[in-house]
């Protein structure tokens, strides 16, 4: 499983837990929602940059963009609203002890309101918190160096047996 789907999954579990939008949490960019379903959040992210760390243990140092969405459908006092669920949100991210296995560090790096109104019925209020999340990640691929020495040793006994020996080895090539 990939990092960042781990830590998307640890952030909505948190955000459950200690924000007041029950168990309307989702792992997912902003889709259509019902006007019952407000308030809600949205997890997900929009960058993730990677640089080396040790080429040699193949991990990498990421850092992320991860994006929670506060949407809500109120006109009166949405501001104060929308404030109160970002400082849950706030808290419930910047202050778990848990992120210490799935994580470097986290901080919050923008937080913009704005309101969606979509026509005179339809009215949304949001707020866009930012993170970055930094996190490494290895790569290592089980019995990588073996597949490759076994492929070079093919190679080697082929390159022996003369023309059919290299197309073979082309396409072993290709297909490898």
């Amino acid at each position: 499983m990939h990092p960042r789907k781990k830590i998307r999954e640890h952030a909505v579990d948190l955000l459950k837990a200690g924000v007041d939008v029950g168990n309307r949490v989702y792992a997912q960019r902003p889709d259509p929602v019902f006007e019952d379903e407000y308030p809600l959040v949205f997890v997900y992210f929009m960058r993730d940059d990677v640089s080396d760390v040790n080429a040699a243990q193949d991990t990498y140092e990421r850092t992320c963009n991860l994006v929670v969405d506060i949407v809500h459908s109120v006109r009166e006092e949405i501001d104060d609203i929308l404030d109160r669920l970002a400082w849950q949100v706030f808290v419930a991210l910047l202050q778990d002890t848990q992120w210490d296995e799935l994580i470097k560090n986290i901080k919050l790096t923008a937080e913009t309101p704005y309101q969606n109104s979509i026509d005179a019925e339809q009215y949304r209020g949001v707020t866009r918190m930012e993170f970055a999340v930094e996190y490494d990640m290895q790569v290592y691929v089980p019995n990588a160096t073996d597949e490759f020495l076994s492929f070079g040793e093919k190679v080697a006994a082929k390159v022996e047996g003369g023309d059919d020996a290299e197309a073979e080895i082309d396409q072993t090539i290709r297909t490898s």
